[in-house]
């Protein structure tokens, strides 16, 4: 089989790569080790809110908002306006979210610090005891991840791009330090140019090659209740410190936790989620929205993300590899941070200018591969 372009992974980046480059006229093979969406993208939250730490992902979230609803039709993409509150119990993050308040005003966006008496009468559903306020930006939502994805790949499809399931990829084709591209199970696809996508995976493919790169793979989790009677209309909600979230689901919520900050085996990891988080986030339910304090949790699950050192996304040709190129290591963010980034380097491999400039995220920034600890992704500061 032969390509332009080889996209490894099946998950909102790598459709989206697929989509820009089948769009923009290359012959294009999607290969995925499972199918479509099924791995970090099916188990994300799905949040597209403009509440960042950097003046990077304040546009990748902007960008990606116009991405999504532009390449989906109305109700396509599952997107919902809901409003975004960020909490927190700490006075020292006023000052901090009082200027990310400003900066994101300056992009015409609402926003809003809140604290005390203001709290509760705009939450009066919020038992906010110990909060020392939150931020508030009404414009903000959430979508379906595995819509987006599929939606990209529908579209992608139907501009000649071919797709490829149950192929785990576990040898790069490399002629001297060209890559030439990928054994995907049984079948051999040659190829100009390889693009990996595989998040947490990533790294252990290069790695068999002898290719280092500074991603790590590390657990998350999440919980969906059943329908709650009487629930008034949430926000998504996260606070800080603790990492706790939670966005509407149906007549349900979606919960998580925030980061475990430990290195996670993709091979190996546990994919239920922990009896710890039941309790848990039950308890951080009952201390803050009491009316689902008696919600049902129907089903849970434990997914991976993906850290880098600096906290943002590696997108761009490896160094000393001609025709090898990366799309990961979102920290949590692939929905706010791929779309832009796989269209940017879509118009990369094309020979077309970019809306978006690459070089903050080249994969070859660091000067050590994994001697880096994990942080948060999604915060403030």
């Amino acid at each position: 089989m032969k390509a332009d372009v080889v996209v490894v992974g099946a998950g909102i980046a790598g459709t989206g790569v697929t989509h820009f480059l089948a769009e923009g006229g290359l012959r294009v093979v999607l290969v995925d080790r499972n199918y479509p969406g099924q791995e970090a993208t099916g188990r994300s939250a799905g949040f597209l809110v403009s509440q960042h730490w950097n003046d990077h992902d304040a546009a990748l979230a902007r960008a990606s908002r116009e991405i999504i609803t532009g390449v989906h039709p109305e109700g396509e993409s599952g997107f919902t306006t809901s409003g975004f509150l960020r909490l927190t119990s700490r006075e020292e993050d006023i000052p901090v979210m009082r200027d990310r308040a400003r900066e994101i005003q300056k992009t015409g966006i609402q926003a809003e610090v809140l604290k005390g008496r203001k709290l509760s009468r705009r939450f009066p559903w919020l038992r906010s005891a110990g909060l020392a306020g939150g931020l508030f930006t009404p414009e903000d939502g959430y979508v379906d991840p595995y819509e987006v994805a599929t939606g990209f790949l529908e579209r992608a499809r139907a501009q000649g791009a071919e797709l490829l399931v149950n192929s785990p990829v576990k040898k790069l084709t490399i002629q001297g330090t060209r890559v030439r591209g990928v054994v995907a199970g049984k079948t051999t696809v040659e190829a100009d140019a390889v693009v990996l996508t595989l998040g947490p995976w990533t790294r252990g493919l290069l790695h068999a090659h002898g290719i280092e790169l500074s991603v790590k793979g590390y657990r998350v989790q999440a919980l969906v209740t059943a329908p709650i009677p009487d629930l008034p209309a949430l926000p998504m909600l996260h606070e800080i410190p603790h990492g706790y979230y939670l966005r509407p689901e149906g007549t349900g919520l979606l919960v998580g936790d925030g980061t475990e900050y430990d290195e996670a085996d993709p091979e190996t990891y546990d994919r239920e989620a922990d009896f710890a988080l039941y309790t848990d986030l039950a308890a951080w339910l009952t201390r803050r929205v009491p009316s689902a304090a008696a919600a049902m949790v129907t089903r849970g699950w434990a997914g991976l993300c993906q850290a880098t050192p600096d906290r943002l996304p590696l997108a761009g040709e490896l160094a000393g590899w001609e025709g090898l190129y990366v799309l990961v290591g979102f920290n949590g963010l692939g929905v706010m941070r791929s779309p832009p980034l796989a269209q940017a380097l879509a118009a990369h491999l094309l020979g077309r200018p970019a809306a978006l400039d690459l070089d903050p995220f080249r994969p070859d920034r660091f000067e050590s591969g994994l001697d880096f600890p994990i942080h948060e992704g999604f915060t403030l500061q």
